[in-house]
């Protein structure tokens, strides 16, 4: 063929790889995976692990932390180190009310955050059971056993949180809204309460009950936050509790934190006519 026909071809297919990189340019960025939950309150490890006996030993040390998350007592684990050569053994005791698929998934979360990887993950007995093999780089370290036992249930209990909404101005009512977990409410008849605030299954009362816990004294973050774990405490001896707090910036940010938290660990929130039930 003349030399023009390549000229065409060469420029045509120039023209579109050009079109081609511009389209991929505006493409929007892949949504960045939200680091797991329970990580948020581990410090992320300095560096990936030089060797796969410091990646071992560095799960085994951290473990307990992550699955306090979900309410597993320490002594629901047991860990069985393996002779040289071998592969340590971790087996989790998974109690009746917390579905072993929800530990399958927070401890492969941990793992995958902390470097290393499930080389094999086989489901026994159902959802009742599940291995898992895990690895790093092309290395087997071990191998987790989680097996759901029906004598066994969580701490927890029924809470029920009565926040005073007076003089609360409308930037911390928006952000009261966006909790999930639902709440009492109380307001005098003369205050106006945001439609989205009742609508959301929240219960609404003209007071604060007698008796209640109060979560707001010396109202910082950490001090409302241990407070909330005490509470915590006590529904897991009594099966519920009351607590009371007027809706200020520390109380609010504590609370957005720690009822995920609690939730996760196996209590519930309630309304007041809820708990009365």
């Amino acid at each position: 063929r003349p030399p023009q026909w390549h000229l065409v071809f060469t420029g045509t297919g120039l023209l579109a790889a050009v079109i081609v990189a511009v389209f991929v340019s505006q493409l929007p960025p892949p949504p960045t995976a939200d680091e797991p939950t329970e990580l948020r309150n581990l410090a992320p490890p300095s560096r990936i692990q030089a060797d796969a006996g410091s990646f071992g030993d560095s799960l085994v040390a951290r473990l307990d932390t992550v699955l306090f998350e979900l309410g597993i007592s320490p002594s629901w684990v047991e860990f069985r180190a393996a002779p040289a050569g071998e592969v340590d053994t971790i087996a989790v005791r998974v109690p009746r009310d917390l579905p072993v698929a929800s530990v399958n998934r927070q401890i492969t979360e941990f793992i995958r955050w902390h470097g290393g990887y499930i080389v094999r993950g086989v489901e026994r007995r159902g959802p009742a059971a599940v291995d898992l093999t895990v690895g790093i780089d092309s290395t087997v370290t071990t191998f987790f056993r989680l097996r759901l036992d029906r004598s066994l249930q969580r701490r927890s209990g029924h809470i029920a949180i009565v926040v005073d909404l007076a003089a609360a101005p409308a930037s911390r009512l928006r952000r009261l809204a966006q909790l999930a977990q639902p709440l009492t409410l109380a307001a005098d008849g003369d205050a106006a309460v945001p439609p989205n605030l009742t609508d959301a299954g929240h219960q609404l009362v003209d007071r604060i009950p007698d008796g209640a816990i109060r979560l707001d004294e010396q109202a910082t973050i950490a001090e409302v936050t241990r407070r909330l774990w005490s509470l915590a405490e006590k529904a897991g001896d009594a099966g519920q509790v009351v607590a009371a707090t007027r809706l200020l910036p520390s109380t609010l940010g504590a609370l957005e934190v720690m009822l995920p938290r609690l939730e996760r660990r196996g209590h519930r929130f309630v309304t007041l006519a809820e708990l009365e039930r």
